[in-house]
């Protein structure tokens, strides 16, 4: 019996240890986060002067290792100088030294791997910081409004540069991006009047909306062909762009705006080589009336050709991957457009208000997936507008959200062919797909009646084999396609 009672004494002992959120040593603050890891967190009154942070504290018996700094831990704590973070932590949580006026420098140890958003928020103080190679990401907000910095090196273990990360960083006058980034996030250095040149390498392959915006002093940018997006206003307010004469400018091998008032009847052939077209980049170009996409482009950004509407028809070349929202939009003289097979994305609205639209060719004998995208064609007439699509096809389009929308839909030859014109023998035999004579190295796919994919494989011998639950399926084998029957 009194065993019994020491050892429940024992166990409440640890539960009420372990339940002890937390506690202070040392003036700092811990909270728990396992039985024998706690993180820094915050204090009132606030932290002041300098701060060093141990590796393990020890409370009531216990030994805990430090290994985060919680989210807001020193938020507002102006009168913070100096600390000093040890090897034992592996992150730092969001807006950790938010508004941290006094501190002055910071060393990042090797040992964190993740900082959270607004990490350094509003640290005016602030000249200098060390980023650890352990860091991959410099992630959205994490030194807005850090004017004191004036030169930063990321290093080549970072792959993405987040939203609004230098974001106003005015005294800013050098940054290094290494190879390994390979996009910059929308305002990422927004408002740095410092910058003077940017050099941005050929790893990145976009840079997002208003990324430079108003960097006022940005007289170079050395943009590489790898960059294929590019976001609205990415360059707007920065001397390169002011210094820009009118017409069609590019950014690196992008087609970037069109600058001043587009003459009428105006006609447009993009460079050889363009990769893409970027966000509004001919948006409310109300003299355009064509324009010839090489087939080296494969993106065509958000709002690109909204609100033209002397744009009349278009062909999207097999190049183009993705189609942004707002993309087309109200561009009323659109009379017909040819979507290719290459697409895989369309933007929300991104033909909305193209009443004049009497036709569209689509190309992909998949209907382009627009559940996430809404009203891709809202404001097209639907009744008489007729959606052309790749033999074989039909069912899949008068399935598929919003292109069965369209009251008229006809198959037209792309050069896919009926199974029933092939060698290609289809047998049924309890459940099972059993497909002879197909060409080795061809895709067989299957879809159900509402153009749901539900299976796939490659054709690697003489008799490819499928189990099927019952119903009817949509078959594509190659270039041929039919309809089958499970029972």
């Amino acid at each position: 019996m009194k065993k019994l009672i020491t050892t429940c004494a024992f166990l409440m002992l640890i539960i009420g240890i372990y339940a002890q959120t937390t506690f202070t040593v040392g003036g700092i603050v811990y909270s728990t986060t396992s039985a024998n890891t706690v993180a820094v967190t915050t204090k009132t009154p606030p932290y002041t002067g300098i701060i060093t942070i141990p590796s393990s504290v020890v409370f009531s018996a216990v030994t805990y290792n430090v290994t985060s700094i919680g989210s807001s831990a020193f938020a507002g704590c102006t009168g913070l100088t100096l600390i000093t973070i040890p090897s034992s932590i592996t992150s730092i949580g969001g807006q950790a030294f938010f508004g941290c006026t006094g501190l002055t420098s910071i060393t990042i140890p090797n040992s964190i791997t993740s900082i959270g958003g607004q990490a350094f928020y509003g640290c005016t103080g602030l000249t200098s910081i060390t980023i650890p190679s352990s860091i991959t990401s410099i992630v959205d907000g994490a030194f807005v409004g850090c004017i004191g910095l004036t030169s930063i090196t990321i290093p080549s273990s970072v792959t993405t540069i987040g939203s609004q990360a230098f974001y106003g960083c005015t005294g800013l006058i050098s940054i290094t991006i290494p190879s390994s980034v390979t996009s910059i996030g929308g305002m990422a250095f927004y408002g740095c009047t410092g910058l003077i040149s940017i050099t941005i390498p050929s790893s990145v392959t976009s840079i997002g909306g208003m990324a430079f915006y108003f960097c006022t002093g940005l007289t170079c940018i050395t943009i590489p062909s790898s960059v294929t997006s590019i976001g609205d206003g990415a360059f707007y307010g920065t001397a390169w762009y002011n210094n820009q004469p009118n017409g069609l400018v590019y950014a690196g091998n992008v087609a970037y705006k069109y600058i001043g008032t587009m003459p009428a009847s105006t006609s447009i052939t993009l460079n050889a080589g363009t990769t893409g077209i970027a966000d509004k980049a001919f948006s409310s170009c109300t003299g355009l009336t064509s324009i010839t996409i090489p087939s080296t482009v494969t993106s065509i950004g958000s709002s690109a050709f909204s609100s033209c509407p002397g744009l009349t028809s278009l062909t999207i070349p097999s190049s183009v991957i993705s189609i942004g929202f707002w993309a087309f939009y109200y561009c009323t003289g659109l009379t017909s457009i040819t979507i290719s097979n290459s697409v895989t994305s369309i933007g929300y609205m991104a033909f909305y208000g193209c009443t004049g639209l009497t036709s569209i060719y689509t190309k992909s004998t998949t209907p382009v997936d627009l559940s996430s995208s809404i009203s891709v064609f809202s404001g097209v007439n639907n009744t008489t507008c007729i959606l052309y699509v790749p033999t074989g096809s039909l069912g899949l389009y008068q399935a598929a959200n919003q292109w069965k929308d369209f009251i008229n839909i006809e198959e037209i030859s792309t050069g896919l062919q009926p199974i029933n014109q092939s060698n290609i023998k289809i047998m049924i035999d309890n459940g099972k797909l059993i497909i002879s004579n197909a060409e080795i190295g061809s895709t067989v796919q299957v879809f159900t009646v509402l153009g749901i994919k539900v299976k796939e494989q490659c054709v690697e011998n003489d008799h490819t084999i499928i189990s099927l639950i019952s119903g009817i399926y949509l078959l594509r084998v190659g270039i041929y396609s039919g309809k089958v029957i499970v029972k």
